[in-house]
């Protein structure tokens, strides 16, 4: 097998940006790197998912590389490689003493029923079709290309920076089936990103940016291995193959460092826990029967089930307010109790997106989260999961918590597509936050702080609401317990004598909880938006105040109906049905990963 042939960048007379520019693009993530590295991967994978097929494959494995693999790294890959990159030298001490070092490890992140890495693979082509892609050089050679998917949650520009970061030199594989003018092309490339040089003397006299890419070199330039060639080295590293007509992309991160000392066993298990905290919404079977996004993970050649999300506290909470959601938009009779709403701008007047919150009670073992991971620290839910249009977890934002201990709320707010740009540009590299102190447009920072805002406000609300006791011991209206009752028994929100959803109540204004300092900073422009329409609103059971219902007293069986001066209101059945479920067993969640790295 001819060995890979190396192409290192030069500086040239206009400038360049070095290797360590790049991998500092990301700056200092508050996530993990492994977390990091996961939201990365999976956003890429969905932005290049194939609109014809219903879902895709998603598959991370984690493995050391055997004694084959390795000779085939060290003879045909990097035979020529630069002095100052390490990974000769390593693959050479394995060689020698396997048993007195630390082991070779490999991610391989794998996606199918993508498009692949496809278009020209020199970024000095100019392609005469408009709709050809260039994902090859936006994800190989490019850096901080601007996004060319609509609605998409993740791009090529700064994030695949996370890819290098877990390489120990800085080095992945690329290995890629796609179309390219209207033919089936398999693809293989390596890049490199190692400390920039300087070479003084000889052919090769220059300064270097410590980029670097190996394959075969045509017309001067080190380009991919093409089909027969590529397959070739793709199964002597025993990479994943391609079915007939399914493209898609594997990236092989080599000599893989978890950091933190942590074991293969314990990086695997983080790398699980992001991808339930961040992509849950592609984890719940769409219409078809099937999740949108179909996970699955291995370590060492043995699978890791992905825990149920049902089963999964407080994962399971989010998922009943996303299927509310759902629910209320589409018009469709919903199977829980919450409230929704459209979250408008009022100047200039923009729908922003949906925002439902629902409540439930909190588990006796809730999941407790890694640090890094994505996932919010407390002992209960009071959190709404912000999303943009493509649907993955842009972060979790902290609202007060119910005053009854033993309930809390789950949320989700997901942006009108008209907007999903103006929510995109409010984003780090890692897409991992809205920060709208440094947007420079100002419309977008005004529709990013009002959505903020408004979310907020409707957490306050919720978590304090104008019905419950107040203190001078005024009780809920007859008419509105009569209003509850009504939407338990039959699921349809009555309206009775309370006061209508979508009317400010004239009651001492709520304050306003203060927001954790590591979250978004929300400016203060006093804009009263619209509430939502009493249409768009499904009142449930208010627990907040930590009792059933204010001021009623539950009746010993005998007597029916509501009583008098003195009497009480029989307590219906279905409640204590209800109470039996929630803190049944089999209701009861159990701790899901082992790793000691808690929070």
């Amino acid at each position: 097998m001819k060995p890979l042939e190396l192409q290192s960048e030069r500086y040239g007379a206009l400038g360049n940006l070095a290797s360590e520019g790049v991998k500092n693009q990301l700056g200092r993530p508050r996530l993990d790197q492994l977390t990091v590295l996961i939201r990365e991967s999976v956003q890429n994978s969905w932005d290049a998912h194939d609109p014809t097929s219903p879902e895709i494959q998603f598959d991370l494995r984690v493995e050391i590389a055997g004694a084959s693999v390795l000779r085939v790294l060290k003879d045909e890959v990097f035979l020529h490689e630069p002095e100052n990159l390490g990974m000769g030298a390593r693959l050479t001490e394995i060689a020698e003493d396997p048993n007195d070092v630390a082991p070779f490890h490999m991610v391989i992140i794998s996606d199918r029923q993508t498009s692949g890495l496809g278009g020209p693979t020199r970024a000095d082509v100019l392609e005469h079709d408009g709709d050809e892609p260039h994902d090859f050089v936006d994800f190989l050679r490019n850096i901080g290309q601007p996004p060319d998917k609509n609605h998409g949650g993740g791009t090529f520009g700064y994030g695949k920076a996370a890819l290098y970061a877990v390489s120990r030199q800085s080095i992945i594989l690329t290995w890629t089936q796609c179309r390219y003018k209207g033919r089936t092309q398999k693809r293989l490339f390596v890049t490199g990103l190692g400390p920039g040089y300087t070479i003084l003397e000889g052919e090769g006299r220059g300064r270097y940016t410590g980029r670097h890419w190996w394959g075969e070199y045509r017309d001067g330039l080190a380009e991919p291995l093409l089909n027969k060639r590529a397959e070739r080295v793709a199964n002597a590293l025993g990479l994943p193959s391609f079915e007939p007509g399914v493209n898609g992309t594997t990236i092989a991160i080599l000599d893989a460092d978890f950091g933190l000392n942590r074991t293969a066993k314990e990086a695997t298990s983080i790398m699980m826990e992001a991808l339930l905290w961040n992509f849950w919404p592609k984890m719940i079977q769409n219409p078809s029967g099937s999740p949108a996004i179909q996970f699955t993970v291995s370590l060492n050649g043995e699978t890791q089930p992905l825990p149920e999300l049902r089963a999964t506290h407080p994962i399971s909470g989010f998922a009943d307010a996303y299927a509310f959601l759902k629910a209320k938009r589409s018009g469709q009779a919903a199977t829980t109790f919450g409230t929704y709403q459209e979250v408008w701008c009022r100047r200039p007047k923009v729908l922003l997106g949906w925002l439902a919150l629902t409540r439930g009670r909190v588990a006796g073992n809730p999941l407790r989260p890694t640090k890094g991971t994505g996932a919010f620290h407390s002992e209960s839910s009071h959190h709404v999961a912000l999303m943009r249009d493509a649907e993955l977890v842009v972060r979790y934002l902290e609202g007060p918590a119910l005053q009854a201990g033993n309930y809390e709320y789950s949320g989700v707010f997901i942006t009108h597509r008209d907007v999903d740009r103006s929510f995109a540009a409010a984003e780090p590299p890692t897409h991992d936050d809205w920060v709208v102190q440094n947007m420079r447009d100002k419309r977008d920072r005004r529709l990013v702080n009002v959505a903020l805002r408004e979310i907020q406000t409707a957490m306050d609300e919720y978590a304090s609401p104008t019905g419950e006791r107040k203190s001078g011991g005024e009780a809920m209206p007859l008419g509105q317990v009569a209003s509850l009752l009504g939407t338990l028994l039959t699921g349809m929100p009555g309206t009775g004598a309370e006061v209508q959803p979508g009317k400010r109540s004239k009651a001492k204004k709520v304050k306003r909880a203060k927001v954790q300092k590591s979250g978004p900073v929300i400016e203060d422009n006093s804009e009263e938006l619209p509430w939502a329409s009493s249409a768009n609103e499904t009142k449930g059971l208010n627990l907040a105040a930590g009792g059933d219902f204010p001021e009623i007293n539950w009746s010993e069986p005998a007597g029916e109906g509501l009583s008098g001066e003195g009497g009480g209101m029989q307590r219906p059945p279905f409640l204590d049905r209800m109470n039996r479920q929630q803190t049944s067993p089999a209701n009861q969640r159990q701790y899901l990963f082992e790793s000691d790295d808690r929070a």
